[in-house]
């Protein structure tokens, strides 16, 4: 009888946890993977199994099916670990009489009874893969999402908006391990400062173009994550783009203003360092989260990076004037509701929940709260409009659709870098996409 290894346990406890919870596969590796008692090669191993079967769920179920009579008859828990063994015969190329070994155990391991379904099943799928991804992918809708572990209707969705080739390096790059991107805080340090403090902790890091002043990359994230730079609050960890969507605010001292979905403050953060690298003083923010649990969170954030000027609000964007809230701003940062198709890479597991549904209830709660916001912005005053998703309903055509109302045309689009709206493409090795624009209040 094969022993079954750690790693693959752990994978199976994990992955069933992200489907039972709706949880995110990132933090329950921090919370459960990095903390256990698994030594590194088995952490390693565990997590790239837990990213991987989450990110490509949808299509290890439709391998799976493939080879049974009746999908219906495999019970969720059993479904778990059969995953964890296709992905490892489908994506990692293993050898077949390993995994089949390995995911009978794990098969047994939570149901005893299944043993001989699972080792069935498997040996199907080793002689089934042979064909994949079972078409052209160049041609064929079906086998390009098979191929990179995507939902049928987003690979025809992403072709629409971004035609195939580009499609297919989005997909491709979203199944790709993200860099690490670290933004200085200029409240409390200086570039050269964070800089030495990180490779001092051998982070191999470097000022990078990918995002604004200030913007770190470390090759190394796990001697990066150690660094005294990240623990005293001199740096946070960012990526690029959305440290650029910031930066296009530009908040300025002595004014007021609103930020819109502050959750745990990280834009706040920003927003407070780019004031003061700029203008040597922080901005008044008043910074609105719809969760009153976050904004504990945000606080104590605040005071680790030495954020000063900062009101932290609990309540809904569209209900501004219930709140406690100035009834005019001077400016506003929208960080809007979205799918979060742009992150796939570190949230692999949205692209398995979203639906065409779910993006076009983001795209009209994020145009009902841009109009919300719209009517307490002072007369040449901004609006800063972002998102980390790829789709132009929820991007150019929430936008248009705001223009276009009697509130709208009292604003215009003010050009970032001659560019109408700034959309961040997702690039191996560089940041994830996002979409920011920046309208005026006419005088």
């Amino acid at each position: 009888m094969a022993q079954l290894s750690p790693a693959r346990k752990m994978a199976l406890e994990v992955t069933a946890a992200v489907r039972m919870r709706n949880a995110y596969a990132h933090n329950l590796i921090d919370s459960r993977v990095n903390t256990s008692s698994l030594n590194g090669s088995d952490k390693s191993f565990a997590s790239l199994l837990i990213l991987g079967v989450v990110s490509t769920s949808g299509t290890l179920d439709y391998i799976i099916n493939r080879n049974l009579n009746r999908p219906t008859d495999v019970r969720d828990n059993v479904r778990d670990a059969l995953r964890i063994s296709v992905y490892e015969l489908v994506a990692l190329e293993k050898e077949p009489p390993i995994v089949i070994d390995q995911g009978v155990e794990l098969v047994k391991s939570i149901a005893s009874h299944a043993g001989g379904l699972a080792n069935a099943v498997l040996r199907k799928v080793a002689r089934d893969i042979k064909g994949f991804p079972w078409g052209d992918p160049a041609k064929d809708d079906r086998a390009l999402a098979v191929r990179y572990g995507f939902p049928q209707w987003l690979t025809e969705r992403l072709i629409e908006e971004l035609g195939r080739e580009a499609a297919e390096r989005f997909m491709r790059t979203s199944n790709e391990p993200p860099p690490l991107y670290i933004a200085v805080n200029a409240v409390k340090a200086n570039d050269a400062e964070v800089l030495r403090m990180l490779n001092g902790a051998l982070a191999n890091a470097s000022f990078t173009d990918d995002g604004p002043i200030g913007c770190i990359k470390a090759e190394n994230s796990a001697n990066a994550l150690r660094s005294p730079a990240l623990r005293k609050g001199y740096a946070l960890i960012c990526d690029a783009s959305a440290q650029t969507t910031a930066h296009v605010a530009r908040f300025m001292p002595r004014r007021t203003y609103l930020e819109v979905g502050s959750g745990r403050g990280t834009k706040t953060i920003l927003l407070q360092s780019f004031a003061k690298r700029e203008y040597g003083e922080q901005a008044t923010i008043y910074a609105l989260d719809k969760h009153a649990y976050k904004e504990e969170v945000a606080t104590k954030r605040g005071q680790l990076y030495g954020l000063q000027n900062v009101v932290q609000v609990t309540g809904d964007a569209l209900e501004l004037d219930r709140l406690n809230l100035p009834r005019r701003f001077d400016g506003a940062f929208i960080d809007a509701p979205c799918s979060g198709i742009g992150t796939l890479r570190r949230h692999p597991e949205i692209r398995w929940r979203v639906t065409p549904q779910s993006i076009t209830g983001m795209a009209d709660l994020g145009y009902d709260i841009l109009c919300s916001v719209a009517s307490h912005i002072a007369y040449r005053g901004s609006i800063v409009y972002s998102t980390c998703t790829v789709t132009h309903e929820e991007n150019e055509d929430v936008i248009q659709r705001f223009l276009d109302t009697s509130l709208g045309s009292q604003f215009f689009i003010q050009p970032i870098e001659q560019c109408r709206y700034v959309s961040v493409p997702l690039d191996s090795k560089g940041p994830d996409a996002h979409f920011v624009v920046r309208l005026m209040r006419r005088g």
